[in-house]
């Protein structure tokens, strides 16, 4: 099991620069590859939102994941075969945690007996939360290729909880 490292992002601050400068390449790798699908469907307006999706489809490696509410905390896991810690970049805002991975990172997969792999999509995903974390407590280890992520609630949560539960 790996610890992966968290950046944390306190109410009020602005985004890490790292993180707001992968997120804006990742947004020109879709805008590119959306333009690309336009032009070569003849240029003809009117599918320009299939170009798009089909472009984020294309640029972008969403896992699969789980997200699990607890009492006291939320429980991530993402489906990340291939890659490492080193690899991920974990961000967690007060009300939601982003998971990314360099377009540069590769992963292998089997299936059908043949290993596949894969190195031109990001990994991206946003994972927006019901109410408010802990920045400083998250925690995120990766174990055979499953990165589990744990966000304790923020206090104020809790406060609230008690009081509508009295």
């Amino acid at each position: 099991m790996q610890s992966v490292v968290v950046q944390e992002v306190h109410k009020g601050e602005e985004m890490p620069a790292s993180v707001r400068h992968s997120m804006q390449e990742m947004f020109q790798e879709i805008r590119r590859r959306a333009f690309s699908l336009f032009e070569r469907r003849g240029c003809v307006h009117g599918r320009d939102g299939e170009d798009w999706l089909q472009a984020e489809r294309d640029v972008i490696w969403a896992p699969d994941t789980g997200l699990i509410e607890r009492e006291d905390e939320f429980r991530a896991h993402l489906l990340v075969d291939g890659l490492e810690a080193g690899d991920l970049c974990i961000t967690a805002l007060p009300d939601a945690i982003l998971v990314q991975a360099e377009a540069g990172c590769r992963r292998e997969a089997k299936w059908a007996a043949r290993t596949v792999r894969l190195s031109e999509k990001r990994l991206f995903r946003r994972l927006d939360l019901p109410s408010g974390i802990d920045v400083d407590k998250v925690t995120a280890t990766l174990d055979n290729g499953t990165l589990c992520i744990t966000a304790p609630k923020a206090e104020q949560s809790k406060l609230r909880a008690l009081a509508v539960a009295a």
